[in-house]
């Protein structure tokens, strides 16, 4: 068994190839059914600020991963689902503590 944070730490070396230090709890999100998918618990971490040479030090995973940049908000739509993209307007926006969200949005 792993914790959440333990998991997101081992699915980035897996699929990125890169090691991550998890910092804090940013939000947990509960989604709907999606797409053919139950519904899910995402809890979303702080892995700290991105360093200049990250992709290049990405080996990514191509059953996983077909590619990674990075993308402003206005250039989200074609590249990231809709329930992440309203998750990442939040987490823009939010400053505070620990949040918890339905499907990107808050619930409390």
């Amino acid at each position: 068994l792993e914790s959440p944070a333990q998991c997101v730490a081992r699915e980035v070396r897996e699929e990125l190839g890169i090691d991550v230090h998890v910092r804090s709890l940013l939000a947990v999100n509960w989604l709907p059914p999606w797409r053919g998918w139950a519904d899910a618990t995402v809890f979303v971490f702080d892995l700290g600020v991105a360093e200049e040479d990250l992709l290049a030090r990405s080996t990514l995973q191509p059953r996983e991963i077909r590619a990674i940049h990075f993308a402003a908000e206005e250039e989200w739509e074609p590249h990231v689902a809709p329930y992440n993209q309203r998750l990442l307007a939040f987490l823009s926006a939010h400053a505070g503590p620990t949040a918890y969200l339905e499907d990107g949005l808050p619930a409390l």
